[in-house]
């Protein structure tokens, strides 16, 4: 019976393992993602200037 718990232990040990490097590689997925949604917001932003400089140039304040 303290070999089954042994294996259990193991198992779980294991299991463990497994979840923190899955935990870990979620973590840097979701940084990356992250930088690249600040990235295509900067992008978004440079382009809503663009137009706003562009529409008052054109004599539309609005």
């Amino acid at each position: 019976m303290v070999a089954g718990f042994r294996r259990d232990d193991e198992e779980i040990a294991k299991l463990r393992e497994d979840m923190i490097a899955g935990f870990e590689r979620h973590d840097e997925e979701l940084t990356s993602l992250r930088k690249e949604t600040n990235r295509l917001k900067a992008d978004l932003m440079k382009g809503f200037e663009s137009m706003n400089r562009r529409l008052d140039a054109l004599g539309n304040n609005e």
